[in-house]
């Protein structure tokens, strides 16, 4: 256990200053409307309005296998009635409920209570439909529980991811890998303790995750012996004309693999976007003998050409901090890196940048911005 005291204590500082940072890319799965004798019809358009509401925040996350999700859940009542003894109306009230959870460990942070109602003549399956239709995508409550679960969290995990890989290292230690595996797995990779939750889980797993092998090029001076033969007398040639000395040519971009035997990277764009203060960069991988056919990538660092380093939070890799990369082998897999807050009057190139997975990494340096 002792072997990861050192990135606990680290770890505890990290968490709790970046916390609020991470809480802005967290996103959400969206599971089905759950709830008693409510319509297919009703659960669809439902359904609908809330994917709608979560994509204006920019919390929905496609599929349904993210670590955390929301689960909506609508109870309702009818009341079946009369409106000047002619009509015949459903009356439906209810309230919809939203949870936002931990899929891996059920554990449930944030939830809130959107009462919900509508009356419609005819029968009640007509009434839950005009309910579904009622609510807005656009209802302030919806940001404000994004934004709620989103700080809880963010808060939960900087109080406790510490202690949480510390439990996980206690089972591990006592022979019950399952169980701290299964206690890593809660932790999103939108969270800054996920890379020392990721390395613990692939020593529990039994893929220790070696340091960088650091290999040392010998230099030996070999003689060489050239056989010069006399030179002739120098022919008297006219002067030649001034030529203006050229302008040095701007430094070529060069990257660093860690093990090139084990995988290939290229750039293939780097575009500034003056409209946004974005730099997009492409990048190309391709897996020749890694670990794994899933690689979990991060860039962890950039600098632009005066030294000045973008913070954690500005540099993502598909939309998130860390991301989990698919590289069958043998086939170039494109990867898309996105640098924000990058001013197009004073960025021209990118000096370093630093790029993170499993055992391996890749170097970049003084990389070109063009911008657009």
């Amino acid at each position: 256990m002792n072997r990861f005291l050192t990135s606990l204590f680290a770890l505890s500082a990290i968490v709790l200053l970046h916390a609020q940072g991470t809480a802005d890319n967290i996103r959400f799965s969206l599971l089905g409307i759950a709830g008693e004798e409510v319509p297919e019809a009703t659960a669809t358009a439902l359904g609908t309005k809330l994917q709608q509401a979560l994509n204006r925040t920019g919390a929905l996350l496609d599929g349904t296998d993210g670590i955390f999700a929301v689960r909506p859940t609508l109870s309702f009542a009818t009341d079946d009635g009369t409106e000047g003894m002619v009509m015949d109306l459903s009356r439906v009230k209810g309230d919809l409920v939203l949870e936002a959870f931990n899929t891996a460990d059920g554990n449930v942070f944030h939830s809130v209570t959107v009462p919900v109602s509508a009356t419609a003549t005819g029968s009640r399956e007509q009434a839950l439909k005009k309910l579904a239709t009622s609510v807005k995508a656009t209802d302030p409550v919806f940001v404000r529980f994004v934004r709620k679960s989103r700080e809880k969290i963010a808060d939960y995990y900087a109080e406790n991811c510490a202690a949480i890989i510390e439990r996980a290292q206690v089972l591990a230690d006592s022979g019950k890998g399952a169980q701290a595996l299964e206690l890593l797995g809660a932790i999103s990779p939108e969270l800054e303790c996920y890379e020392l939750a990721l390395r613990l889980s692939a020593q529990i797993g039994g893929s220790p995750v070696k340091p960088d092998t650091v290999v040392i090029e010998n230099t030996v001076e070999v003689p060489v012996y050239i056989e010069v033969e006399p030179e002739p007398a120098p022919e008297v040639q006219p002067a030649p004309t001034p030529v203006a000395p050229a302008e040095p040519a701007a430094p070529a971009y060069s990257i660093k693999l860690s093990h090139p035997d084990a995988f290939d990277f290229k750039i293939v764009s780097c575009k500034g976007l003056r409209s946004g203060n974005q730099i997009k960069i492409v990048g190309e991988f391709m897996n020749k003998n890694c670990n794994y056919d899933v690689q979990y990538m991060a860039m962890k660092k950039a600098f632009d050409q005066d030294g000045n380093e973008w913070e954690r939070s500005n540099i993502h890799i598909r939309d998130y901090i860390y991301s989990n990369i698919n590289t069958p082998k043998s086939v170039a897999v494109k990867i898309p890196f996105t640098i924000y807050n990058a001013d197009p009057s004073s960025v021209s190139s990118l000096s370093y940048i630093y790029i993170d997975f499993d055992r391996y990494n890749i170097e970049i340096r003084n990389l070109p911005v063009v911008w657009e």
